[in-house]
């Protein structure tokens, strides 16, 4: 296995805060969207006209609800690093770590390219 440089190191957790945000969001969206639909399903329970609609509808409602818990778990899961990348405090961390990694990247490069001594002193005497 290939060992990691810490520039890459970096660039992953600043990868994965990134992913957490994505994610976070798009899980925060569908529990807002299945929240809207409790009403439609509510009413279309108290209205079904038969008990096969009723069962249709509660099934339905089921899924919904299924589907809003696992969101809500992820949401609850992701929410303190979501936090974190988000406070206005870690901004400039965040920045400074972006900075470093460029300055690694250089750093990291040098080290592993061609490298020669150059003599300080001449040998004219």
């Amino acid at each position: 296995m290939k060992r990691m440089n810490p520039s890459d190191k970096l660039e992953c957790f600043l990868s994965y805060l990134e992913e957490v945000k994505k994610e976070y969001e798009e899980n925060f969206a569908i529990v807002g969207e299945e929240d809207r639909w409790l009403q439609d399903y509510l009413h279309a329970l108290e209205f079904a006209p038969n008990k096969q609609e009723r069962n249709k509808v509660a099934t339905q409602f089921q899924q919904s609800r299924r589907l809003r818990r696992k969101a809500k778990d992820k949401v609850m899961e992701l929410e303190k690093v979501y936090d974190f990348q988000k406070d206005q405090a870690n901004r400039p961390v965040l920045k400074r770590l972006k900075a470093t990694i460029t300055q690694q990247k250089g750093n990291e490069q040098f080290l592993a390219g061609p490298r020669e001594y150059k003599k300080r002193v001449s040998d004219s005497n």
